[in-house]
């Protein structure tokens, strides 16, 4: 696991040193100056909180530093890790988003059974396109990612009926989750 600070200011280095003296002092890791191309890559702004899988998939993300949701996200990685060994059989499988109904978050687990090309989608009560949150060639494994009720855009979206398509090469799963205000 690596931690990375990514200045999205383009500011001066003793500026972006200056702030991250000011964060965690308990808190060491890396800092990517003028990362405005990675930022714009992963749809993010300034005093935003990503943990990104080894296998580049977004397991959370949210505006802001909220530790303790960093830290459940990073253990549940870790965790998925040691108990899911090499050799295990999966199945192509959408879970329930947990918790549902959410606010401000829910996560959506799933598991492919083969090497294939899937995507999770958001849609609106309407059918309307609200966010992409996968569109991965996946190896075999369970998988999980975060949805902050946000379109692809940023925008929160409003409180209701949303339903989420899990789709692979030869089949497709669609469930519905409430997002409350």
């Amino acid at each position: 696991m690596a931690v990375l600070g990514i200045d999205c200011w383009n500011g001066n280095s003793a500026q972006v040193q200056s702030f991250k003296a000011g964060t965690n002092p308990s808190l060491e890791y890396p800092l990517l100056l003028n990362g405005s191309g990675v930022q714009s890559n992963y749809g993010i702004s300034h005093d935003h909180s990503m943990v990104i899988d080894k296998d580049g998939i977004i397991q959370y993300s949210s505006s802001g530093v909220n530790i303790n949701a960093i830290q459940n996200t990073i253990d549940g990685l870790i965790t998925t890790a040691i108990d899911d060994p090499a050799g295990t059989v999966f199945d192509f499988r959408l879970n329930d988003n947990y918790p549902n109904p959410f606010n401000p978050r829910t996560a959506i687990s799933f598991s492919v059974d083969k090497q294939q090309s899937v995507s999770l989608k958001i849609y609106n009560i309407q059918g309307k396109l609200i966010h992409t949150l996968v569109d991965a060639n996946l190896a075999p494994g369970s998988y999980s990612v975060q949805w902050n009720g946000t379109t692809a855009g940023g925008a929160t979206v409003a409180a209701g009926t949303y339903f989420y398509r899990f789709e692979g090469t030869e089949r497709s799963v669609v469930k519905k989750m409430l997002f409350t205000k």
